[in-house]
């Protein structure tokens, strides 16, 4: 075996879908289908963006991807308030859980 690791970084899309099929293959066999759902809120006044969140979730669990608040906006607990939307939904979803990095 030749092993190359190419980056694929401009074919961004392409690998995650040859990866997600992979992973996709394997849970089937094991009979936890790889569903990725995507979940995204935003926060507005009016018609001013204030901010917005980001998940995605498989097998149970729960991803904050993205979470910004805009720098006008921060200290009124907008943030608090996505995180708390997120999480109520993932708990309509019946997920185990929910994590982030930070």
């Amino acid at each position: 075996m030749s092993l190359e690791i190419r980056d694929t970084t401009a074919a961004r899309t392409e690998t995650a879908t040859r990866v997600e099929n992979l992973l996709d293959a394997d849970s089937d066999a094991k009979g936890l289908p790889f569903v990725i759902e995507n979940m995204a809120f935003e926060a507005w006044d009016g018609d001013v963006f204030l901010g917005g969140i980001t998940a995605r979730m498989t097998q149970g669990w729960a991803y904050v991807t993205l979470l910004a608040v805009s720098e006008a906006a921060r200290g009124r607990g907008i943030g608090q308030q996505l995180i708390r939307r997120i999480e109520a939904e993932v708990r309509d979803r019946g997920a185990t859980g929910i994590w982030l990095d930070t």
